[in-house]
């Protein structure tokens, strides 16, 4: 009797994402996490904005999930640098992470 195990339904064309986050343990987790799912691909981790319209020319990219805040150029402006580039074939997700601070009460 055939067992279809997770592995043997991998999709033929995964998600490709490309990765924009200043901060390298970020990068690192959500590579992780969305690598450990079937479905996505992380073609480029950047920590900066500075050659997003370089790689998006070399690698076919489905999705830019970038935090706003990334030296090289403003996140907004970004988005519409790569949209006037790309058109809409690329969606871009904005992930916005805050710092939480705890204060001790005494």
């Amino acid at each position: 009797m055939f067992t279809e195990t997770m592995s043997d339904t991998l999709p033929v064309d995964r998600i490709k994402i490309l990765l924009i986050d200043p901060h390298p343990i970020v990068l690192f987790e959500l590579n992780a996490i969305l690598e450990a799912c079937n479905e996505f691909e992380v073609t480029e981790r950047l920590n900066s904005a500075e050659r997003v319209e370089d790689i998006l020319m070399l690698k076919k990219t489905d999705i830019v999930l970038m935090d706003p805040h990334v030296p090289g150029v403003d996140g907004l402006n970004q988005v519409k640098l790569v949209q006037a580039s790309f058109g809409k074939d690329i969606k871009i997700v904005i992930l916005l992470l805050q710092s939480i601070r705890l204060r001790l009460v005494t």
